[in-house]
């Protein structure tokens, strides 16, 4: 306290000791892109155990810790250690664990057959309703929604609009745990063309009486010719030669 006497000048010397420091650095992903809303915390160790501050990254992925006082000790934050001045560019890279898993593929198939293909993928528990259902690219890719990283167990499976009265194929299917991050699946599609044995038409089964008959007569033209030829005569009224 200062006691200042009417119309005094006073010059007083105020003089300051700073205790506390901030640190201050990046947080990004393993791209280099910049993490927003990421909560770091540091924690004091040794002399300044019980300390404790906390913050949030910026939408540009920069943070300030505040308040960090100096007793000779150190704070938890990567080993940070504060001493007498503010500590910069202390930089982090932060591993997102993601909750979602992806599930990608690609059929081995002619190209004329990839329209007619859809692939269709059911929980293992329960074959009978597909959960997701996505067409096949041209290049023979697909690529499901996502799923979420549970450890579920599912089945993809292929399924194609070709006629099997015209054509013989099996349907493959892959199956797919969703741990980790993403699975990628090759289904082979290889059907092929049914062969008919052509059946004879009406026509031609008319027509074996009339062949039979013809190679009897060619067999047996020495004895039926004449035959033939004495029934002429005998309607044109010409007797027949003494044979």
């Amino acid at each position: 306290m200062i006691d200042v006497k009417e119309g005094a000048t006073v010059d007083v010397v105020v003089k300051g000791k700073r205790v506390a420091f901030s640190c201050y650095g990046l947080v990004t992903s393993l791209n280099g892109e910049p993490e927003k809303e990421i909560a770091l915390e540091a924690v004091g160790m040794g002399s300044c155990e019980g300390m404790q501050e906390e913050t949030r990254s910026d939408k540009d992925g920069t943070y300030r810790l505040r308040g960090l006082q100096v007793r000779d000790g150190t704070y938890r934050l990567r080993g940070l250690q504060v001493s007498g001045s503010d500590v910069t560019n202390v930089n982090m890279i932060v591993f997102r664990r993601r909750n979602q898993f992806e599930i990608t593929g690609t059929v081995a198939s002619e190209r004329d057959h990839l329209h007619t293909l859809k692939v269709m993928l059911y929980r293992e528990n329960n074959l009978d309703t597909p959960v997701l259902t996505t067409s096949v690219g041209i290049a023979g890719y697909f690529q499901f929604q996502p799923v979420p990283n549970d450890g579920e167990v599912y089945v993809v499976r292929l399924d194609s609009s070709l006629s099997t009265k015209t054509f013989v194929y099996t349907l493959p299917e892959a199956t797919v745990t969703s741990t980790g991050i993403r699975s990628h699946v090759k289904l082979i599609f290889a059907p092929k063309s049914r062969t008919f044995e052509q059946e004879p038409s009406q026509g031609s089964l008319l027509a074996l009486p009339f062949l039979a008959i013809l190679a009897l007569l060619f067999i047996n033209h020495s004895k039926i010719f004449p035959v033939m030829q004495q029934a002429a005569q005998m309607l044109q009224g010409v007797p027949a030669a003494d044979q």
